[in-house]
């Protein structure tokens, strides 16, 4: 019988409760164990669950994220897995990158990469559930006239992407443009950004493979297209 635990996910119901998900190449009962770092041998039991179950709700759990490992009760191996959107109030975008499975095999760590819009939304409680983040860095991809407009509560490292060429005109939808017209910008500013922005996206990903400043964030206004971009060239070069 195989041990291995292939899938795990996390996330908050309406009534504040953790619903955790899983799936066992072969059914069997499995512990799950909470605790606030993505390592597994820090979590804390908390509950049992019996073979032909994959789903649970963990109640009364402190304030605050929460990581989640699974493991078959037989032994073996646990998966970790965290809420991906970050529970803050100001910010609607913030979340981590960790869990993704790779084609090798393995997955991408949680935890320590996050993509978000723009934090100068963070209430006062949202700064106390950032501290506890631990994110070293933050990586602003904004312009200057936007990050002058709503600077952030953390100094960042500024990498400006851009989509058009200095002295180009700035891509916009004309009055009356339809769905088409939209998702043809879209695909503009996209290739605009890949091609004019190439050397800054290196910057980025050369910065987040400093263990020293790690945990990081990138964010953008919304947290979508730049951040976005980002994020897929991100993911992509790990596989």
């Amino acid at each position: 019988m195989s041990d291995r635990v292939t899938y795990v996910e996390a996330e908050r119901d309406g009534e504040g409760c953790l619903v955790v998900r899983w799936h066992l190449e072969e059914p069997g009962a499995v512990d799950i164990s909470t605790g606030l770092t993505p390592l597994g041998n820090d979590h804390t039991p908390v509950l049992r669950v019996g073979a032909g179950a994959e789903v649970a709700r963990l109640s009364g759990l402190s304030p605050g994220r929460h990581y989640v490992s699974v493991a078959r009760r037989s032994g073996g191996a646990a998966l970790v897995a965290a809420e991906r959107r970050l529970p803050f109030d100001g910010v609607r975008n913030f979340r981590d990158l960790g869990g993704y499975p790779t084609v090798e095999g393995t997955r991408v760590r949680w935890g320590t990469v996050f993509r978000s819009d723009g934090l100068h939304q963070m209430t006062q409680a949202d700064l106390l559930a950032f501290k506890r983040t631990g994110v070293r860095v933050v990586y602003d991809l904004r312009g200057t006239t936007e990050r002058s407009e709503h600077p952030g509560p953390v100094e960042p490292i500024v990498i400006e992407l851009v989509s058009t060429a200095p002295g180009e005109e700035r891509l916009a939808l004309s009055s009356g443009a339809t769905k088409l017209d939209a998702e043809r910008l879209l695909r503009d500013v996209y290739v605009g950004m890949l091609t004019n922005s190439a050397p800054l996206f290196g910057q980025l990903l050369s910065g987040l493979s400093i263990p020293e400043r790690l945990p990081a964030v990138f964010q953008c206004a919304g947290g979508k297209d730049r951040t976005g971009m980002a994020a897929v060239l991100l993911l992509s070069a790990l596989g």
